[in-house]
């Protein structure tokens, strides 16, 4: 049995790669990383241990019959000089796979899901003002400091705080006479 332990960088590089329409919960980055390591291919280069998919990467020191896992990144990111030796890679051998640090694991998950709730830029949250995620940078920003990040561009389409490519109705209701 391969004892694994995550490291918080991993988790949060996870989070930042994880897709955001999904529920970022311990049980799934812990079957995540028992999959990869299960179903991947390694890579040795000394102590350093690269177990790849082809969705995630990840970067692991193996010590004491425990696996270390210092960082998560997307395969399709990796160079392509490792990609190039990740073809003469060998069959993970690991099949009974634990992951040891599941109450840390829940706590930064809750840690991270609150950083959701934040503005990038200015720190508001969301009970002060609306937020969503934006489209160009890949942050969640508020509606206040969208246009100062460039909001409004083509990329913005179907944006909550797009206000220029909605389609707004411009009839007026009532008559101003002066």
């Amino acid at each position: 049995m391969l004892k694994v332990h995550l490291t918080r960088h991993a988790v949060e590089r996870l989070f930042e790669r994880f897709p955001k329409h999904k529920r970022f919960k311990p049980r799934i980055i812990a079957n995540i990383v028992e999959s990869v390591i299960r179903d991947g291919k390694v890579v040795e280069d000394g102590n350093e241990i690269k177990i790849s998919t082809s969705n995630y990467t990840l970067c692991c020191n193996l010590s004491n019959d425990k696996l270390v896992v210092k960082t998560i990144m997307r395969t399709k990111e990796m160079g392509k000089s490792y990609r190039r030796k990740l073809t003469y890679g060998k069959k993970s051998e690991w099949k009974v796979i634990m992951v040891e640090n599941m109450e840390k694991i829940e706590r930064w998950c809750d840690q991270l899901k609150r950083l959701r709730e934040v503005c990038s830029i200015c720190g508001l949250t969301r009970e002060q003002v609306e937020i969503t995620w934006c489209k160009i940078h890949g942050f969640n920003v508020c509606f206040l400091c969208c246009p100062s990040v460039g909001g409004y561009s083509s990329v913005c389409k179907g944006c909550n705080f797009d206000v220029v490519h909605v389609g707004i109705d411009t009839k007026l209701e009532e008559t101003i006479y002066y």
